[in-house]
C-alpha cells in the first residue's frame, strides 16, 4: 500500500508484518494497526439480504458497507415497536401509518453495536421521506459518524 498523506503528514502501511504497523514517513515513529475481530450478530427481526454476497459477509460476521430496504410486516413486534415509540399523536393526528421500511447495513449495524458498548447509551432517530424516495436519500455507502447525544 502506497503512503497516505494526511495534512503535513505521510503515512506507510505495513500490513504483511506481525503486528500490522502504521509508519510516519518523515520522523520513522510507528504505531500497531488494531483490527476488530469482535463477530457481532444481525438483529434476528433483519430479513436476509436479498444480494447474496451481503448475506454471506454478514453471516461471517466480516459486513460490507451495503444497505437494503425491508419492509417491516403490519402486526410484528417492530412494528407495533415503532408505533408506541414515534409519537404519532403528536407531530400527525390526522396520519395513518401505511408502510415501515427497514433500512439494513450490517456494516453501520456493527459499529453501532461496538459504539453501544463502549458509550452505553442512545438516542432513537426518526426519518420520514415524504415523497421523496428513500433511494435519493440512501447513498450507496453512507457516511458513518459516530455522535454523542
Amino acid at each position: 500500500v502506497g503512503p497516505l498523506d494526511i495534512g503535513e503528514h505521510s503515512y506507510a502501511f505495513h500490513f504483511h508484518t506481525t503486528p500490522m504497523l502504521q509508519v510516519n514517513t518523515r520522523t520513522h515513529t510507528s504505531r500497531r494497526i488494531l483490527r476488530c475481530t469482535t463477530r457481532v450478530a444481525m438483529p434476528p427481526s433483519w430479513a436476509p439480504f436479498k444480494d447474496s454476497r451481503a448475506q454471506i459477509c454478514a453471516e461471517l460476521g466480516h459486513p460490507v458497507e451495503f444497505a437494503e430496504r425491508h419492509d417491516v410486516p403490519e402486526g410484528t413486534e417492530e412494528w407495533d415497536e415503532v408505533l408506541r415509540l414515534w409519537p404519532f399523536a403528536a407531530t400527525m393526528p390526522t396520519s395513518t401509518v401505511i408502510r415501515i421500511e427497514r433500512v439494513q447495513n450490517a456494516s453501520l449495524w456493527q459499529r453501532y453495536t461496538q459504539q453501544l458498548a463502549l458509550r452505553g447509551n442512545e438516542k432513537l432517530l426518526w426519518h420520514g421521506t415524504r415523497n421523496t424516495s428513500p433511494e435519493v436519500r440512501l447513498p450507496a455507502r453512507p457516511a458513518v459518524r459516530a455522535c454523542r447525544a
